[in-house]
């Protein structure tokens, strides 16, 4: 990767949406700290009125939230912007089902509580894949 394709990854905005204060806080902060643009919301409905505001290019979501869950957060707003990345996150313990499901439609998972080292990497892949797209 060239340091301009670095610098462009680093630029991008990034929603996360979880119902748990302190793990979009931690995930703010890591992410910010490694040059990103990040938004975060507390349930689906709130993701889905900042990403109508602000749009994204990846969306970090736990999976289990109120008023909007994460599969229905995902249906809503890859009907507005189809190939958008996404990463579950989920405490679930039946992640292996989940995995299953949600890779058949494109979609990474991490189990909670999130590995850090990893997602970096994830992140990166996401958002390659996501622009050469574009």
């Amino acid at each position: 990767m060239t340091p301009s394709q670095a610098a462009q990854l680093e630029k991008a905005r990034i929603l996360v949406v979880d119902d748990e204060p302190r793990a979009t806080e931690m995930l703010d902060r890591f992410l910010t700290m490694r040059g990103y643009s990040v938004f975060t919301a507390r349930d689906g409905e709130h993701a889905t009125a900042l990403f109508q505001k602000q749009g994204a290019e990846l969306v970090i979501t736990d999976y289990r939230m109120p008023r909007k869950d994460g599969r229905a957060l995902i249906d809503e707003l890859r009907s507005v912007v189809p190939e958008l990345p996404f990463i579950v996150v989920s405490g679930s313990l039946n992640i292996a089902d989940l995995s299953s499901e949600l890779r058949q439609i494109g979609v990474e998972v991490m189990a909670k509580p999130i590995d850090l080292r990893n997602l970096p990497a994830m992140i990166q892949k996401l958002l390659t894949e996501h622009r050469k797209e574009h």
